[in-house]
């Protein structure tokens, strides 16, 4: 009987963890789309900060979603880009929307700063405002 319940509690036990491991690991993904941004910034404001302290300004914005505004510099086939340093993946639907030299508020997810290139880049944009 005792050895029993052991099983019992330990077979329930088991069950509960693989839930609460599996519920951690596929998590719903993020809609940048929906959420509401963090930072809301001027491309030449978020330039200049990036080429003052880089690494601080990674820090900062890394993960974060970031409403920008600025003229867009140059249109390829999966991203945009924004005076001339912030690159912008999107889909082909928002792109064929934008042209050069526009003018255009956007939200999207900071990635990462490349230092080479020197490009500040953000994925899952969104145009707001054309």
């Amino acid at each position: 009987m005792k050895k029993s319940k052991i099983v019992l509690f330990s077979f329930f036990a088991g069950l509960i963890a693989t839930f609460l491991i599996l519920r951690y690991v596929y998590k719903d993904h993020r809609d940048i789309a929906t959420e509401s941004a963090s930072f809301r910034l001027v491309s030449s404001e978020l330039i200049t900060e990036f080429s003052t302290d880089a690494e601080a300004a990674t820090t900062k914005y890394l993960d974060q979603t970031v409403e920008i505004s600025g003229e867009v510099s140059g249109v390829s086939e999966a991203y945009f880009t924004l005076n001339q340093s912030i690159v912008c993946y999107t889909d082909s639907l928002s792109i064929s929307k934008i042209s050069n030299s526009q003018q255009i508020k956007a939200k999207g997810r900071f990635i990462g700063y490349d230092d080479l290139l020197e490009e500040i880049k953000f994925d899952q944009v969104t145009i707001i405002h054309e």
